[in-house]
């Protein structure tokens, strides 16, 4: 059992207390860019829910220091898309008592079509999702990054995350330290009928905007394409297939995708991530 105080930060938010937990207790700043959408994923567990996920209310907007103006209502979103990047579901930040949700607390909000709702949605661990708040430095205008701030427990130990049946999901690096994409391995589930080809499995990047940086292709031991190399991420440099020493910081997200398949008709069924220690 570990025993650990809050930090000032959450103290004031939740009053200051000591816990005693089988988990890590603390809270983080998740810092993003400057403008666009940044792919992040929730770090923590709702503290004292025995569920595997965390309430997208215990993610709160921080001002910058040099921020000339606070957050407007609905000026933070979080954005879910399905596995071909089509939004789903937007949820806006409001603050206590807005025009738009008249005597609602501060929090998330989405619009039922006639009035704003306070949201209850919840985000497993190693689930990614869109998240932008744009706060301005001038008068001009000019966009500066922020951050947005998490509590609660944190869980340890390897964890395999589900992903749908085909496009691109999104995952994120739900540790509190950085997190080498070797440590990432694809799995099938029990009725795959057919194993992952080689470069069957892909990461990816994207910006602020949503357009591919980088892409990784997952490649078994001594495929064709890589020679001896052993199981693990590549990226091709152009001339050859190079094994990447890609590294994802605390929160931070990306796109995934690995086709497993059910029987010689080819049939597209869910797989795993795993997330080794």
């Amino acid at each position: 059992m570990k025993k650990l105080m809050f930090t000032a930060a959450v103290a004031v938010a939740m009053g200051a207390f000591a816990i005693e937990s089988a988990n890590i207790v603390g809270y983080s700043e998740v810092p993003n860019d400057v403008s666009g959408y940044c792919q992040r994923g929730a770090l923590f567990i709702t503290c004292g829910d025995q569920n595997d996920s965390y309430n997208i209310q215990s993610i709160v907007p921080q001002t910058p220091a040099n921020a000339v103006d606070g957050l407007e209502d609905g000026g933070a979103v979080i954005q879910q898309i399905d596995d071909f990047g089509a939004p789903i579901a937007e949820y806006f930040y409001f603050l206590e008592g807005s025009y738009d949700t008249g005597s609602g607390p501060a929090g998330w909000y989405y619009n039922s079509g006639s009035s704003w709702v306070y949201a209850d949605v919840t985000f497993a661990r190693g689930e990614g999702f869109l998240y932008q708040a744009p706060y301005f430095e001038d008068e001009n205008e000019e966009e500066i990054g922020s951050s947005f701030q998490t509590a609660g427990e944190v869980k340890t130990g390897a964890k395999s995350v589900y992903s749908e049946v085909s496009g691109y999901c999104h995952r994120a690096n739900y540790r509190h330290t950085n997190l080498s994409i070797q440590k990432l391995t694809p799995k099938g589930t029990e009725d795959a009928a057919v194993e992952l080809e080689d470069g069957g499995a892909v990461i990816q990047e994207i910006d602020d905007f949503g357009a591919p940086t980088a892409e990784y292709f997952y490649f078994l031991e001594g495929s064709y394409d890589t020679g001896s190399g052993p199981a693990g991420w590549y990226y091709n440099s152009g001339s050859s297939w190079v094994l990447a020493t890609k590294v994802f910081t605390p929160g931070e997200g990306f796109l995934y995708q690995a086709p497993y398949f059910e029987d010689d008709q080819e049939e597209e069924i869910g797989s795993y991530l795993e997330f080794a220690e």
